[in-house]
C-alpha cells in the first residue's frame, strides 16, 4: 500500500461519489475534506459481501 507507507501526508478531497474502493482510500488518508454533496459508503456490506481484501 503506497498510501499507507507514504513519508509525507496523504489528503483526500470527495465532492461527489466515494463508494467501494474510492471510499476505502479515503480512509487511509491522514487528512479528508468533504463537500456537503459527497457521498460516501461501501455497498458491497450491505449485500453480505464484506471487504475485497
Amino acid at each position: 500500500m503506497t498510501v499507507w507507507n507514504c513519508t509525507k501526508p496523504v489528503i483526500a478531497v470527495v465532492s461527489g461519489y466515494a463508494l467501494g474502493g474510492a471510499c476505502e482510500l479515503v480512509q487511509v488518508c491522514d487528512v479528508k475534506i468533504a463537500s456537503d454533496r459527497a457521498i460516501m459508503g461501501e455497498p458491497e456490506s450491505g449485500r453480505g459481501l464484506g471487504r475485497r481484501c
